[in-house]
């Protein structure tokens, strides 16, 4: 036999009377990172971890053990290879890590805040709704389960945020809850959008976010602290009140990006305060919801007619007209 590692070639005569057999045997080692065995690591192979990372299509015996790339010095399980994994991979793959397992996958200190933002209403009537995280500096990877009401909203798909376009995404249900992970090769900073949910709805945009729910949060294989934060816009606003016209009481939804103090006030046309509903109160950052009964700040009844809701921050104001029919 010869080792063809060693020779390159090998040479051997045969002829009609003399006849010789050949037996090529070929084997490969296993490549860390190529769970899909056609030797190349590259987004095939990020994706077949995403999927099994939330329990789509579990990897084989063989791909777990060499689908754990970052490195956890314990010997890799089923549960180990996670979307932290397809994140350097495809890191691999863009020539940003030389090598697999990789030796600097180090833990990003400091806890970082997920929610989701007020949904954008698409040219289709369709929704998109952000999920955001404060601060995304080296965050490559996530896990998230949402509870999404089924009867209400309908998911077309779930897709990379406008922070991360070439992100990488795997996603699930089971009735009422959603489970998905995402993995990206280089990250963003500051605040982001990680994701974003693209529904579709037959309600008013300002009602599609009490529908959705973020239940859990896991960012690089845990290794960043994360908690859930209330939904919260992009930016101060204050939404069209419901119902309007409105007879008994109306509801007056505004949103704050962070925490601020804000007041909160009803006038009738002459400009003259009907209601003060926030005393100048200090209100979290996140989508509010006040209703007013139709009462002035005396308790009595207020008469048929034309208001006006105004928010006042330091920053910011907004006006809303709304018609009280008795």
């Amino acid at each position: 036999m010869a080792d063809l590692r060693q020779l390159g070639v090998y040479r051997f005569q045969v002829d009609v009377n003399n006849p010789r057999r050949l037996r090529l045997r070929a084997t490969y080692d296993d490549v860390m990172g190529d769970v899909t065995a056609d030797r190349f690591v590259d987004a095939e192979d990020a994706q077949a971890i995403l999927r099994h990372a939330i329990g789509v299509e579990p990897l084989e015996s063989f791909a777990v053990e060499i689908g754990e790339v970052t490195g956890n010095g314990d010997a890799p399980t089923s549960e180990s290879v996670s979307a932290h994994d397809a994140a350097w991979v495809l890191r691999f793959e863009k020539g940003l890590v030389q090598q697999l397992p990789a030796t600097d996958a180090a833990a990003v200190t400091g806890e970082r805040a997920v929610f989701l933002s007020e949904p954008a209403q698409q040219v289709d009537g369709t929704f998109m709704v952000p999920l955001n995280i404060d601060q995304a500096d080296g965050v490559l990877s996530g896990e998230f389960r949402l509870q999404i009401d089924a009867e209400e909203l309908e998911v077309i798909s779930i897709e990379p945020g406008a922070s991360l376009p070439q992100a990488q995404i795997a996603a699930t249900s089971a009735d009422s809850e959603w489970h998905f992970a995402f993995a990206d090769a280089s990250g963003t900073t500051g605040r982001a959008a990680l994701a974003q949910l693209h529904l579709r709805a037959s309600m008013a945009y300002q009602d599609v976010i009490d529908h959705v729910e973020l239940t859990s949060v896991e960012l690089n294989e845990a290794g960043v602290a994360s908690k859930i934060a209330a939904a919260r816009p992009e930016s101060a606003f204050l939404y069209p009140a419901a119902p309007n016209p409105f007879n008994s009481s109306v509801q007056i939804r505004f949103g704050l990006p962070e925490e601020t103090v804000l007041s909160l006030k009803i006038y009738n046309v002459l400009g003259q305060q009907v209601r003060d509903l926030s005393a100048g109160a200090t209100w979290q950052a996140g989508i509010h919801r006040v209703t007013w009964d139709g009462r002035n700040d005396a308790g009595q009844g207020v008469a048929s007619g034309i208001y006006f809701v105004q928010t006042s921050a330091p920053t910011w104001q907004g006006v809303r007209k709304i018609a009280l029919i008795r």
